[in-house]
């Protein structure tokens, strides 16, 4: 996947310290063979440290990329709804940036959507989700409900046209859906 690189800057003690007990320095060690022990003062070398990121970490919610296809660990999810069924979502996963991560991410805007995995997962739907939804795509159109009445109002709505939502799941069943509209 993508990665963002950052270098840092590490101070690390580099302390030669020899024989700390010897009383004079450059005096001969009868123990050693007549070797000459010294003090050396504490010197400091800094470091480059490279760290590697990679873009999808800087994901918004529980991330991108739960580590496999299968159904979601618990967590709030952002992608696109491909299809729904009274019980279940098809859902399309996607990494969903804001903030400083939006420029990691190769966005420009407030907020930056990409979608690289074409994996398409089926979740449960809890009988007792709860949706917050805009019919007209308009913020001051929201409406608090019912799956049911979600899956009603969305069933003409073309897939490619529908927004971009997250699901918020709880034991592999998705409790909360709410669309987003940025």
């Amino acid at each position: 996947g993508e990665v963002a690189e950052t270098t840092t800057t590490e101070t690390v003690p580099d302390t030669m310290a020899l024989d700390e007990g010897a009383e004079d320095e450059g005096a001969l060690d009868e123990a050693d063979g007549g070797a000459t022990t010294t003090t050396a003062a504490p010197t400091t070398t800094t470091q480059p440290t490279t760290t590697t990121t990679a873009i999808y970490e800087l994901a918004d919610g529980a991330g991108c990329t739960p580590g496999f296809d299968g159904a979601l660990p618990d967590g709030r999810w952002y992608g696109f709804v491909t299809m729904m069924t009274e019980t279940s979502v098809e859902f399309d996963l996607a990494c969903h940036f804001s903030g400083s991560a939006v420029t990691a991410a190769g966005g420009t805007g407030a907020t930056h959507v990409t979608n690289v995995n074409d994996t398409l997962r089926t979740i449960a739907v809890a009988a007792e989700a709860n949706v917050t939804w805009y019919p007209s795509m308009d913020p001051a159109d929201e409406v608090v409900g019912t799956y049911a009445d979600w899956m009603a109002g969305r069933a003409e709505v073309a897939v490619a046209d529908r927004p971009g939502v997250w699901l918020d799941t709880v034991s592999g069943a998705v409790v909360i859906v709410t669309e987003s509209l940025g």
